[in-house]
């Protein structure tokens, strides 16, 4: 791009008078706005301007001005690139820019969408819409192409995360307030609770918003689903490497009519960067000052762009030490050997591409490859030794027709399959002979296909109604194979769907109706069919509206579901016989007995939610560089599949189970359990079986009983400081939740949230960051909320935790060294060294902390090291 003084032509273009109304959102669709109401084509790469956001601009001015101001803090600069078309590229000497740092929102801040839809041209031609597209954002929580969702979107880029010092996704979504960190990832423990999730099998990170279970959060990658874990059917992302990241958009609100089965909690995108051009290279190294965790990071990114495609490939490799028991002080009453974090080995490698097939086609390509080992110890009466051997790969094709009044068609596939093998070995804790070993393979594998179209439905006075239409097909199969010893349980079940979404666009500034500035409307329906329960319908309903410039109000209604996991429906069928004291029984004669039936459920019905959000938004004109929104949810979730007796020893004493209890079985009823459990018959009596003692049969099956309420605020907001070269950016968010659960429509409700290995009452996360030229300083405050110990009588209220993270990033600019498009990272997790709020001890054999809320890491340092070729 050249600094050649513009032609009149282009003067002109740039003095024209436009009148505008762009509200605070992303950059991108800012932009696409802007280009429709002055009528002036604007090209850019979504390489360039995607992952930031702008404040919006209104009233009559200059185009050169409106676009300063949508630019401004972005370092991104502008220029006539031909008859009425400006260009966006990074600012050099010459160009239009607006000189201070890019506007961020902090992980877990709720960034404002556009209440206005920026809809592409439909009098373009093909090839036009095309160059439009590169200034169309895809908006997670909706189909239709520039449509503002009604529900909050949280959105964190690529710079943001590491301005944190994050290095992978996992990191990035614990820092977020509506998440939790329990589930399926690093560091959680075995013993967490009564939820059989809280153990780290897939050595991953899931996402698990609002504390609902990984699987009741949906993770895509570029808008398609990934494979399961194949345990607990949660999804992880960190093996979605961060240098390829463009955003990450997290909707914390019911989803399942867009995206269908597990969007309960809500869904995030995780959005690649579309084009990358050259080649980079990164080297960071880590240590945990108290001991352990040494991380070793290596990865390179190369990409390369043309006039009529482009793609992204990167190479990642990641070692990383365990930290022992020893290694902290206050675990050191732990026997030897025992890890607090496990260790890690992971190699990853991404490619994303598109190329266009003329002018009426695009076909793109996702590929993702994962590899990780990892380790860890664990001690009791025997030492316990855990190795998992997980491998994931995922490859996503999409062909899409650019079809005229810019409808759209598009074809995709999806082919997923994730592999984890994990073996237990338990040894003396005296001389340290082999005593047990056990090798599992928890495999799940995912294939589907699916057929959409989105375009404008008919015009209106305030804008385009559009549509989006769609259909499918996916199958999951589930593998859990024994080798120690040789068993296999396995199902599958496949789905046909289709959907459809409308959005309305009542009133637009332009119409002048007063106490209305901005009134729209969506609605959307989907039906899916599966092979095991059959059919389910979900709706959803939006309304935004801002009686002015400076506020607007979202609300959403919806209806949600999430299937049971292939685990709960096909895990190993079991026969137990009981002697009635250890289910809390008295009084029974010596050889009484109780027979146990456990295991999974093919009979099992969806979980199902009915939730609705409220939002307010702050945007004020008079104060551009501030946003801030505010908002209400709440869920109510019925069906939740559990275990059907959470408490063994409580099984004839509590009259919350007797529907689960047959006190007068028949033979024949016997003989079917024991037929169906074959080899997996225990005997936990002192006496051998006789049809004649067994009194009662016990249904302890997954079963669709549990119900829980949930409702809460999320608070987001940021301000920009900007003086001269410097800038301030403070930005922060909170979340407050509450849920409550009962096992079975017979049980009272007991709390959740705010309870020992739930979530806590409240999470914060306030940051600031500062920017002078080449430097950038940033700094969070976390605050983790205490949660109380209900396993003691009475119960014990636990402390909160509170963390500071500094992170200083310098960009070497010399340009005749081999400092040039150096980046320098040096980042302090947990400045102060806060060890996890102390926990009272069950048994010397537990951990005095709670692992799902609070991390044993400690003050971790990490210096890294990236340049561009």
């Amino acid at each position: 791009m050249g600094n050649a003084a513009a032609a009149p032509g282009d003067n002109a273009m740039l003095e024209r008078m436009v009148e505008v109304d762009i509200a605070a959102q992303p950059l991108t669709s800012a932009l696409f706005a802007l280009s429709k109401q002055a009528s002036i084509q604007i090209v850019t790469s979504p390489d360039v301007v995607g992952g930031q956001a702008s404040g919006g601009v209104h009233g009559r001015m200059k185009f050169r001005d409106a676009l300063e101001q949508l630019l401004h803090g972005t370092r991104l600069g502008f220029h006539p690139a031909g008859a009425n078309t400006i260009g966006i590229d990074p600012a050099q000497a010459g160009q239009g820019a607006a000189p201070s740092s890019q506007p961020t929102s902090p992980p877990g801040e709720t960034q404002p969408t556009s209440s206005s839809p920026a809809t592409p041209d439909s009098s373009a031609t093909p090839a036009d819409q095309r160059m439009q597209s590169l200034a169309t954002v895809e908006v997670t929580g909706t189909h239709i192409v520039g449509a503002p969702p009604a529900s909050p979107v949280i959105t964190i880029g690529q710079q943001q995360a590491l301005e944190a010092g994050q290095t992978n996704l996992g990191d990035v979504i614990r820092s977020i307030p509506q998440n939790f960190s329990g589930g399926q990832n690093p560091g959680v423990h075995p013993g967490g609770g009564n939820s059989v999730s809280n153990q780290n099998i897939s050595g991953g990170s899931s996402l698990n918003l609002r504390g609902l279970g990984q699987d009741a959060t949906l993770t895509l990658l570029n808008g398609r689903r990934l494979s399961y874990d194949g345990f607990s059917q949660g999804v992880d992302i960190s093996q979605i490497p961060l240098s390829a990241l463009d955003r990450i958009e997290i909707v914390a609100d019911g989803a399942s009519a867009i995206y269908g089965s597990d969007a309960v909690g809500g869904v995030a995108n995780v959005i690649l960067k579309p084009d990358y051009d050259g080649v980079s290279t990164s080297m960071r190294l880590a240590q945990a000052t108290s001991g352990g965790d040494f991380q070793q990071q290596y990865g390179v990114v190369a990409g390369k762009t043309w006039e009529t495609g482009g793609f992204i490939a990167t190479a990642d490799a990641e070692n990383d030490t365990d930290i022992k028991k020893q290694q902290r002080s206050y675990t050191n009453y732990l026997p030897a050997p025992y890890t607090l974090v496990p260790s890690n080995k992971a190699q990853t490698a991404l490619f994303s591409g598109h190329q266009a097939l003329g002018e009426l086609a695009e076909f793109k390509l996702d590929a993702l490859y994962n590899h990780r080992e990892s380790n860890s110890y664990s001690t009791s009466s025997l030492v316990g030794q855990g190795l998992l051997e997980t491998e994931q790969y995922t490859l996503s094709p999409e062909l899409t027709f650019h079809l005229p009044g810019t409808w759209s068609l598009s074809v995709d596939g999806l082919y997923g399959r994730d592999r984890n093998d994990v073996t237990q070995r338990y040894y003396a804790l005296t001389n340290g002979a082999l005593r047990s070993s056990s090798s599992k393979c928890y495999c799940n594998t995912v294939t589907g296909w699916e057929v959409n179209s989105e375009g404008p439905l008919l015009r209106l006075p305030a804008g385009d109604a559009r549509v989006a239409l769609g259909t499918g097909y996916r199958e999951n199969r589930f593998e859990n194979r024994s080798y120690q010893p040789a068993s296999l349980q396995s199902g599958q079940v496949h789905s046909y769907y289709g959907y459809a979404e409308f959005y309305l666009p009542v009133v637009s500034p332009d119409l002048n109706v007063p106490l209305v500035n901005r009134l729209s409307l969506s609605a959307a329906v989907r039906h899916e069919r599966y092979s095991n329960f059959g059919s389910v319908t979900t709706p959803k309903l939006g309304l935004i509206y801002a009686p002015n410039r400076d506020v607007d109000v979202k609300a959403s209604w919806g209806k949600s579901f999430k299937t049971p996991t292939l685990a709960q429906e096909y895990s190993r069928y079991n026969a137990t016989l009981w002697d009635p004291v250890d289910l809390g029984g008295n009084g029974y004669p010596g050889t009484a007995a109780v027979l146990m039936a456990s295991g999974g459920n093919a009979n099992l019905k969806p979980e199902r939610a009915t939730s609705w959000t409220a939002t307010l938004g702050l945007h004020p004109e008079a104060l551009p560089a501030f946003q801030a929104e505010l908002s209400y949810f709440h869920i109510d979730y019925k069906d939740r599949v559990l275990q059907a007796i959470p408490n063994v020893t409580a099984t004839l004493t509590d009259p919350a189970f007797r529907q689960f209890i047959n006190f007068h079985p028949t033979p024949a009823q016997l003989q079917d359990i024991l037929a169906r459990a074959g080899q997996n018959f225990f005997n936990y009596t002192n006496y051998d079986y006789d049809p004649n003692n067994v009194f009662a049969i016990v249904n302890d099956l997954y079963v669709n009983v549990a119900s829980q309420q949930i409702h809460g605020i999320d608070l987001s907001g940021s301000y920009r400081f900007d003086w001269g070269s410097d800038s301030l950016t403070l930005n922060g968010s909170a979340s407050r939740l509450v849920s409550r659960q009962k096992s079975n429509d017979l049980a009272p409700y007991f709390d959740l949230a705010g309870t020992v290995f739930n979530p806590p009452h409240w999470r914060a996360r306030l940051g600031a960051t500062w920017e002078r030229g080449p430097l950038t300083l940033s700094g969070f405050y976390n605050y983790f909320g205490g949660v109380t110990d209900t396993t003691l009588t009475p119960a014990v209220d636990g402390d909160s935790m509170q963390t500071v993270d500094l992170t200083g990033i310098y960009h070497f600019r010399d340009r005749a060294t081999l400092l040039r498009d150096v980046d320098l990272s040096l980042s302090i997790q947990n400045l102060g060294n806060e060890r996890p709020p102390y926990k009272t001890l069950a048994n010397r054999f537990n951990l005095n902390y709670d692992s799902t809320n609070y991390s044993a890491i400690g003050r971790f340092v990490s210096v890294t090291v990236s340049k561009k070729w």
